[in-house]
């Protein structure tokens, strides 16, 4: 092989490691962290520098513009609704005819699962955001949960 072919051919390969790395690590993601990036698209800010890197268990942090702080509280109000969902996906909302006690259990769920994402100030300027670890499968007609 002449030079010119070669030095080709080691920039070909480094081309095809540089862009397998990163689709090797987006594969990789864990169920909670693909939950937490969705989390930031559903309720994106908009105006936010930057999301650090999301833990294997969903927890993240996300900077926000010190110019704006008017965003935090949108995002708060935002993200802990939609890890309640996501907790309660696939469960429907008990109708009017259901006993009450399935309904009261489903509400007092979606409270609890809203408190249970847990969003803290990180300075002035960055949230920490930790979603809920619970997924509930079924709500019976006596109101409990599994």
């Amino acid at each position: 092989m002449d030079r010119p072919t070669f030095i080709g051919a080691v920039r070909c390969c480094a081309l095809a490691l540089s862009l397998a790395v990163p689709l090797a690590a987006c594969a990789t993601n864990t169920p909670a962290q693909e939950l937490a990036y969705a989390s930031v698209r559903a309720c994106r800010p908009r105006v936010f520098n930057a999301q650090k890197r999301v833990q294997p268990d969903g927890k993240y942090i996300l900077n926000f513009d010190p110019g704006t702080p008017s965003e935090q509280p949108h995002f708060e109000e935002c993200v802990r609704p939609y890890f309640a969902a996501r907790a309660l996906e696939g469960i429907a909302q008990p109708g009017p005819d259901a006993p009450t006690v399935q309904r009261q259990a489903y509400a007092d769920l979606d409270e609890c699962l809203k408190q249970a994402a847990w969003v803290e100030h990180h300075g002035p300027s960055a949230l920490f955001v930790r979603p809920p670890v619970i997924r509930i499968i079924a709500l019976s007609m006596d109101g409990t949960s599994r």
